[in-house]
Formats: C-alpha cells, structure tokens, sequence
C-alpha cells in the first residue's frame, strides 16, 4: 500500500465520520440534490481509485457515497 492510499483512505474516513451529527439530526438536512450531486461525484472519484487500485482509498469513498445517501433517503423521508 503506497502512502498515498493510507492519506486519502484516513481524510476520507474523516469525511464520512463528520456527517454522523447530521445523520443523527432531526432537523439541518442537506438538500436533496447536494446530497445525490456528492454522492454521485464521490461514487466516480472511488472508481478511478479502483482502477489506480488504491483499494483503501476506495473503501474508504464508498464509506463518504453511503453516509450522503443516506442524507438523501433522510431527506425524501422528511
């Protein structure tokens, strides 16, 4: 694993991990189309890190991908 991979794999775990609080939120959601925009665009971002396979990297964006979609789901529930 280059170090690279361990870098990205840790900010972007960070990413997912502050999104908790707006995830627990009753209220303060993102709107709709922020959340699936960044989901989609995190999704791609994650596909070329496979392709360059930095695995954790990868991991690690799909992590960002299911917390924002769950946003989404939130705020269509909402």
């Amino acid at each position: 694993m280059i170090w690279q991979d361990i870098v990205i794999s840790i900010v972007c775990w960070c990413f997912a991990l502050f999104l908790i609080p707006s995830i627990l939120s009753k209220t303060n959601k993102p709107a709709k189309s922020s959340c699936i925009m960044t989901a989609i665009g995190l999704l791609v971002i994650g596909v070329c890190f496979a392709t360059l396979k930095l695995w954790g990297s990868f991991a690690s964006e799909l992590s960002g991908v299911t917390a924002w979609m769950i946003l989404f789901f939130q705020r269509r529930v909402i």
